[in-house]
């Protein structure tokens, strides 16, 4: 389990919280092999996307997403967005609670490691 900053620029992922208090919304740019990496968390969050196209990784497949497309993971559905196109996708992230450094990223290479011990 991993909680993150409320921003981030690292390795072709950009985000940044614009809304951290009962409810968190932020945004993110993922840019082709951005080291952005399967995860979960124990409550719901949304993806809205707001500017290009790639893959989103949802019920177990990688699923096409395109600008106005909105994606809803309930708690403990193993997700993330990629993406091959230069300019990267855009989108923007919701959680039904707050603030973002409550929220537990559960990254699915650490469950792996652990389900290996």
């Amino acid at each position: 389990m991993t909680i993150l900053p409320n921003d981030g620029n690292k390795d072709g992922l950009i985000y940044k919280t614009l809304y951290n208090k009962e409810v968190v919304i932020g945004n993110c740019t993922v840019f082709p092999n951005a080291h952005f990496e399967l995860h979960y968390h124990d409550m719901t969050e949304i993806y809205m996307i707001i500017e290009g196209v790639g893959e989103v990784f949802n019920n177990n497949k990688w699923n096409p997403v395109k600008k106005g497309d909105i994606i809803i993971f309930p708690a403990k559905t193993i997700h993330c967005c990629r993406t091959d196109r230069p300019e990267g996708i855009k989108l923007i992230y919701m959680f039904s609670k707050g603030p973002f450094e409550s929220i537990k990223y559960y990254f699915a290479k650490e469950l792996n490691k652990k389900a290996k011990l």
